[in-house]
């Protein structure tokens, strides 16, 4: 959220090209556990970076509909420059109530 040299950052950030970035992706892939084995590789299976998917995991559970969606639109508000809203979905597995079974926390 701070910079050393915020009138240099600019000037970092144009110098970067794709295969930079590929290879900062490739270190991380290298050392996070994958579910992709060695063998799967091999056969040609692999992770590809891509600027237009972004997937972002955030349990939150809501008392009231209104504010999931009050919540959503705050979200793409927030997020316009990472894309258009039309491409930017929520995946709902279940609806969780009272009696839903299992562990929750806040």
């Amino acid at each position: 959220m701070s910079c050393a040299a915020p009138e240099q950052l600019p000037q970092i950030c144009d110098s970067l090209g794709p295969e930079d970035i590929d290879r900062v992706f490739r270190k991380w892939l290298a050392r996070m556990p994958l579910p992709l084995r060695r063998e799967d590789r091999e056969a040609g299976y692999d992770w590809n970076l891509s600027i237009w998917q972004m997937e972002v995991s955030l349990t939150q559970i809501f008392d009231r509909p209104l504010r999931g969606r009050k919540f959503f639109e705050e979200v793409i508000r927030d997020n316009l420059d990472l894309g258009r809203p039309d491409r930017v979905q929520l995946v709902f597995d279940r609806v969780v109530t009272k009696k839903t079974p299992g562990e929750f926390r806040a």
